[in-house]
């Protein structure tokens, strides 16, 4: 059978050459990346959370355009990380106290 290109890209890991068995798989790298820039994302958008959350007012609480757009983002990227501002203030919410409680003097957490 004869192959064509798209074959020849996509030759699985197990099937090629000396050269492929010493070089990680570019998708293994992509996939690197991409979790790396998720994890990002999520934090940049948790720090645009405390920012604006922290400068609300009775008057005008924040909402989540106050947090998209503080943080650059559509409201889409936002909703892809959190149903809702509620859960974000709270997995913030979260985080600080286990940051808290690893600084605490005595504290027995990693």
């Amino acid at each position: 059978m004869e192959r064509d290109g798209l074959d020849a890209i996509f030759v699985p890991p197990h099937q090629g050459g000396d050269a492929s068995e010493s070089q990680p798989a570019p998708a293994n790298h992509r996939v690197r990346v991409g979790r790396e820039r998720r994890q990002k994302t999520r934090a940049h958008l948790l720090c645009a959370v405390l920012q604006v959350c922290s400068n609300e007012s009775a008057r005008s609480p924040a909402v989540i355009d106050d947090v998209a757009g503080y943080a650059d983002v559509s409201r889409g990227t936002f909703y892809k990380y959190f149903d809702s501002l509620d859960q974000a203030i709270a997995e913030l919410g979260n985080q600080l106290a286990e940051e808290m409680m690893r600084e605490s003097p005595g504290s027995t957490m990693p």
